[in-house]
């Protein structure tokens, strides 16, 4: 349980505390207690609950929150509360901008607000890549990447990205037009749309989804599906005959033997022998140690 001070509704309140708190768990921020507490009951399918105690004044709130603080603790010692009340914010508004920089912050799905400028200058640093890198590597991170809702959202976001760039809109755009409007478009800019059409590349494979690589002399490759079709092709019949030949023909022998006796090769041949025998000295010194 928790008791604090809002000049927001009831339900709008109750629907930012949880929603902040889901948010920070997600993102694999430290949680607070209570934060915590409104985790493991959303977990075990409870549905918290507000209720109002009182009603204050600008002048009288912090009086009220800590006497109902002070009751609370006496009635359950389990109160997350750390401290006495009254130092909450004494506007009691929502931030609509930032406080560093200035900007309008954006506001999520479950009702959490964030800058934008400040998220990404902190995603961009070595402590948002650092920390990024270790939750994609986490349990956590892997759990959420392979959930049902992540995947459906990604194929349906590929999908929509696709049909938006054919047209020459952006996905928000794109999503707001409803069937007709999207034809109406289409028969107004047709010519605009077929002429980009000829010059566009396709951003994402067709057979797997994965976005293409763009390699040597401009063209344009899934690297997955030419990883399958390597694959394929080195372990057939064909594949295995044309590997062998080309490593114990005549020609491939005599190329090998005249780079070996190349001051290129004899240089090669030094440095991965002075290595060997680096290493094996190491591991005699660990032995020994």
């Amino acid at each position: 349980m928790v008791v604090g001070e809002t000049k927001m509704s009831l339900h709008r309140r109750l629907w930012a505390y949880i929603g902040n708190a889901v948010h920070r768990k997600k993102v694999g921020k430290r949680l607070i207690p209570s934060e915590v507490w409104i985790n493991r009951i959303l977990h075990d399918g409870v549905r918290p609950e507000i209720r109002q105690l009182a009603v204050a004044t600008d002048e009288t709130w912090r009086v009220v929150e800590r006497r109902f603080i002070t009751i609370w603790r006496q009635r359950n010692p389990e109160l997350l509360n750390k401290l006495k009340g009254g130092n909450g914010r004494a506007e009691g508004i929502i931030q609509v901008r930032c406080g560093k920089c200035g900007s309008i912050k954006r506001v999520t799905v479950s009702g959490h607000r964030y800058c934008r400028t400040c998220q990404s200058k902190y995603d961009n640093s070595a402590r948002g890549r650092a920390n990024k890198l270790a939750w994609v590597k986490s349990p956590a991170g892997r759990a959420y990447r392979n959930s049902a809702k992540v995947k459906s959202y990604t194929e349906k976001y590929n999908k929509d990205y696709q049909q938006a760039l054919k047209l020459g809109l952006t996905i928000a755009k794109y999503r707001q037009q409803s069937p007709d409007q999207l034809r109406l478009h289409i028969l107004r800019h047709r010519a605009e749309i077929a002429r980009k059409a000829k010059k566009r590349v396709k951003v994402f494979c067709d057979k797997c989804g994965t976005r293409r690589k763009e390699y040597s002399q401009g063209k344009f490759g899934c690297p997955k599906c030419m990883r399958v079709r390597q694959t394929i092709y080195e372990r057939s019949p064909k594949g295995r005959a044309a590997h062998f030949k080309s490593n114990h023909s005549i020609s491939s022998r005599i190329r090998h033997t005249q780079y070996n006796h190349s001051t290129k090769g004899r240089a090669c041949h030094r440095r991965w022998y002075l290595k060997q025998k680096a290493q094996e000295t190491f591991r005699t010194l660990r032995s020994v140690a």
